[in-house]
């Protein structure tokens, strides 16, 4: 996941940015406990985020 944020250019990341990545990935919209456990593995790994993706 990580990977394909960073081809896309998409760091910091966010909210939205996750969700393309999640249905490329998947052909599925993204289910936000995906979007939450996004953010907690790029946090806990220090990758930077958008301050507009909000904790929950």
């Amino acid at each position: 996941m990580t990977d394909a944020l960073i081809e896309a250019g998409a760091l910091p990341a966010d909210r939205v940015d996750a969700g393309v990545v999640i249905t490329e990935i998947t052909d599925e919209l993204p289910r936000e406990s995906d979007l939450d456990r996004v953010r907690t593995y790029l946090v806990a790994n220090g990758w930077p985020i958008d301050d507009d993706w909000s904790e929950r």
